[in-house]
């Protein structure tokens, strides 16, 4: 249980550490890149209609200067100039596009990891759970398998951000590792009792290979993993169960073997006392102890 702790807490300074070194890292020579692709879109433009200029005087090069012509017209051949002229634009628009992603990029892992939040706060859970999907689609992605969302309105919730954003990928992680190819996820959030004073439920949902009913009383439990030696600790969901019990929350699970499963996490709208006192002062924190 106290490595458990300690391995929450090691992963979210991780968690930290990397998102500011890649934020740090990246933003810089994006930024050189993204200000030099937009003087080199002006300046493109400028030089497009000169060439199109140059190309009305074609007729009086070819008269009065010949061996020029010939030169051009072998040079604009070779290098395709109607197609250049054609596709310049869209070609610096898509590079922009790229960009662009990369700083949307970035700008999920800041959030995702919330680095200047230490304490208790009012957030939308969906807007998390949104960044965190977005993170987890390359994962999905390599393993051909579909990462869908069902985001319904839900209740601003008082939480740690990060921690919850870890939960929301561990379950994402296991869930897109437990399909097959061709498989699915869905990320699904639902107002609690009527949506504004109970709380939210998240879900995580695939059609995998499910939970066999021997294991499904030690899915909890610290070590216990069904990956092979080497692809897990066994202490994502004991890490996950733990954060949710000290947001006074729950966790828990339905699961058809050869059908997949669905992990539902449900949290109140406001900690209880005793959550946020332990929040304000680890040492006060019970330990971590699945039933």
């Amino acid at each position: 249980e106290a490595q458990s702790r300690m391995l929450q807490q090691a992963r979210m300074a991780s968690l930290g550490q990397t998102a500011a070194g890649v934020a740090h890292e990246i933003n810089n020579p994006l930024a050189f890149v993204t200000n030099n692709l937009a003087v080199l879109r002006r300046e493109v433009g400028g030089l497009h209609d000169i060439v199109l200029l140059y190309q009305q005087a074609a007729d009086t090069l070819e008269e009065y200067q010949r061996d020029l012509f010939t030169r051009i017209s072998r040079l604009a051949e070779d290098v395709d100039l109607p197609f250049v002229l054609e596709n310049l634009d869209d070609l610096l628009d898509r590079s922009r596009g790229g960009l662009l992603r990369i700083q949307k990029i970035v700008a999920d892992l800041r959030d995702f990891a919330h680095l200047e939040e230490a304490e208790f706060k009012e957030t939308d859970l969906n807007a998390g759970i949104a960044t965190a999907v977005r993170l987890m689609r390359s994962q999905a992605d390599a393993q051909e398998v579909a990462l869908e969302t069902d985001l319904a309105p839900v209740p601003l919730t008082t939480c740690f951000p990060a921690k919850i954003n870890l939960v929301v990928q561990s379950l994402i992680s296991n869930a897109i590792e437990a399909c097959s190819p061709g498989g699915k996820v869905v990320v699904a959030t639902r107002p609690l009792g009527d949506g504004e004073g109970e709380g939210t439920e998240i879900q995580v949902s695939d059609d995998g290979a499910g939970i066999a009913p021997g294991d499904r009383d030690k899915v909890f439990d610290p070590f216990f993993t069904t990956k092979p030696i080497g692809k897990g600790t066994g202490l994502g969901l004991t890490i996950s169960y733990g954060i949710v019990k000290d947001h006074g929350g729950t966790i828990d699970f339905e699961s058809t073997p050869g059908l997949g499963s669905r992990f539902f996490v449900r949290l109140p709208v406001t900690p209880p006392d005793d959550a946020l006192i332990r929040q304000q002062d680890p040492d006060e924190a019970e330990p971590v102890s699945p039933v």
